[in-house]
């Protein structure tokens, strides 16, 4: 296309003065049009074929200008209204608290539609309500169901590896993680808060874990997401264990009443009973322990799996200190039934 000089155009100056600002820059801007001095491509033409060119185009743009002005067929409109949306999106706000103060709620609908292309000064409104700069709204829009797509993916990867006891690998998978808090639900959220939460716990940063948990919980009670959070409630036992053992059997038995009324079962619940009974276990409740401990062995017999080496060894560990114990309350009662009888024969 050879660049319109409008200098040396008076037809085109002299049209200009029938369009709005906006129209015109539409204008400049798809049809190569120079506000001023004559360039090297215009003067190769002539002045006479240059004024000849810029008139049909002219002539182009009035017969056409409807669909010029409708951003249903512009570009450069339908891609500034998609740009807003998604800053918006990204700011968390509705269109109304977009629009308050500027435009309708019904503008902004059609801005983002491509319906209207609006003027500049709404647009440098808009762009300070959403705390970017002019020029961003004149980027390309992002392909934000790809990349939905792919953090979506990343969190998944994250979550398997931390699960795996991977915490390197899920560390390396979520290091640009504050990037992805914009775009996610509140599900995403929460798994994604888990997982850092285990990361955290590995490295034992207690405090970070404790505070990533609570984080996910929060995410995950707007929806009610059960067998997540009843991982969450056993990984914040488990950050409890040893430092805080009440707080320990509070969030775990927290987990196992959680785990009854939403008819968890199978393996998870197993591995909720054997939680519990490690637990219980460092508290020197060993009859508890040892309760539970049996329920998650029959529970993993009845589902057809194998019990645990781990979980065996734990039972016939717990049998040995329940003896214990037994042996050593039955000798405190003897003592206690032989000491009135002594102080009778002192007598």
């Amino acid at each position: 296309m050879v660049p319109i000089c409008a200098t040396c155009s008076p037809a085109l100056m002299l049209w200009r003065t029938s369009l709005t600002t906006s129209s015109w820059l539409v204008f400049c801007l798809t049809n190569a049009v120079r506000t001023s001095g004559c360039f090297r491509d215009c003067r190769k033409v002539g002045r006479s074929t240059c004024s000849v060119k810029n008139f049909s185009r002219i002539r182009h743009f009035q017969l056409f200008r409807k669909e010029w002005v409708n951003p249903m067929t512009s570009r450069s409109s339908s891609h500034i209204g998609q740009r807003i949306k998604e800053l918006r999106k990204v700011a968390k706000l509705t269109q109304q608290e977009l629009a308050d103060g500027i435009v309708t709620r019904s503008y902004i609908s059609q801005i983002e539609k491509g319906s209207i292309q609006p003027s500049y000064d709404t647009l440098a409104q808009l762009a300070m309500k959403l705390n970017v700069t002019l020029e961003e709204l004149y980027k390309e829009p992002e392909n934000l169901g790809l990349r939905l797509a792919e953090i979506k993916k990343t969190i998944k990867f994250a979550e398997a590896a931390a699960t795996n006891g991977e915490f390197e690998k899920a560390k390396r998978y979520l290091a640009d993680h504050a990037s992805f808090q914009t775009v996610l639900n509140d599900y995403d959220l929460g798994v994604m808060h888990w997982t850092l939460g285990a990361i955290a716990t590995s490295e034992q940063n207690y405090e970070n874990a404790l505070a990533c948990y609570q984080q996910s919980l929060s995410h995950l009670q707007r929806l009610d997401w059960s067998k997540e959070m009843l991982r969450v409630y056993v990984s914040i036992a488990k950050t409890y264990e040893g430092s805080h053992n009440d707080q320990a059997v509070d969030w775990i038995l927290s987990a196992y009443e959680m785990a009854v009324e939403n008819l968890v079962s199978g393996q998870i619940k197993a591995t909720l009973l054997f939680t519990i009974a490690r637990i219980l276990f460092g508290i020197g409740d060993f009859n508890s322990a040892l309760f539970y401990a049996r329920k998650a062995a029959d529970l993993y017999q009845k589902c057809k799996m194998d019990v645990p080496s781990y979980l065996v060894e734990m039972i016939g560990d717990l049998k040995l200190a329940t003896a214990e114990v037994n042996r050593l309350f039955e000798r405190m009662k003897d003592n206690d039934e032989l000491e009135p009888s002594s102080a009778t024969g002192s007598h």
